[in-house]
């Protein structure tokens, strides 16, 4: 199966991660969740933030993050 390339761009975002998913949120509702076996990479562009857990979570699993 073929990665995807995740890329968050919409300013004030914030990625998070629950169970086997990451979950992109803004201003507390959720615009998008994704299984993260799906991923290849994650790439994070201007004001948006990555917590902690997502972070850990993608390291672990080997996804790169790109910020």
């Amino acid at each position: 199966m073929q990665q995807a390339v995740l890329y968050v761009c919409e300013q004030g975002t914030s990625v998070h991660k629950s169970g086997e998913s990451v979950i992109v949120k803004k201003d507390g509702k959720e615009l998008l969740e994704v299984e993260s076996f799906r991923l290849g990479t994650v790439c994070l562009v201007g004001a948006v933030q990555c917590s902690t857990q997502a972070t850990v979570a993608l390291m672990d699993e080997g996804i790169d993050i790109s910020l």
